[in-house]
C-alpha cells in the first residue's frame, strides 16, 4: 500500500479478514483487487501504519500524538468489531488524559 509515497507492506489475507474495506475492495473484481500496490488517499501515514501493525501482530503502541490518527484510519478501513482491542487501547490512551 502507498501513502503519500510512503509504502507499507501486508498480506492481503490478514487485510481481508480484519478490514470490511479491504473485504470489499478485494472481493469487488475492480482494479485495485488485484494490484500489487493500492494508494490509500484521505488517511495519515502514520495511523495507517499503526494500524496495520494491529492487523498484522494484533498488538499496538500507542502514544498521545497517534489516537486521533489510528481512530480515523481504524474507522476509514472500517476494522472489524473482532480488532476491538484497537478501541481498548485508543480508549485506554484518551481515559489517561491524552
Amino acid at each position: 500500500m502507498i501513502d503519500i509515497g510512503k509504502k507499507f507492506y501486508a498480506q492481503r489475507k490478514v487485510l481481508f479478514s480484519s478490514s470490511d474495506y479491504f473485504q470489499a475492495m478485494f472481493s469487488s473484481g475492480m482494479k485495485d483487487s488485484s494490484d500489487d500496490e493500492i494508494e490509500l488517499k484521505g488517511i495519515s501515514s502514520k495511523g495507517l501504519e499503526k494500524v496495520i501493525q494491529f492487523m498484522c501482530t494484533s498488538t499496538i503502541t500507542l502514544d498521545e500524538d497517534d489516537v486521533n490518527d489510528v481512530i480515523e484510519a481504524a474507522m476509514y478501513l472500517q476494522v472489524r468489531d473482532g480488532s476491538s482491542d484497537i478501541w481498548t487501547n485508543c480508549l485506554g490512551c484518551l481515559g489517561n488524559g491524552f
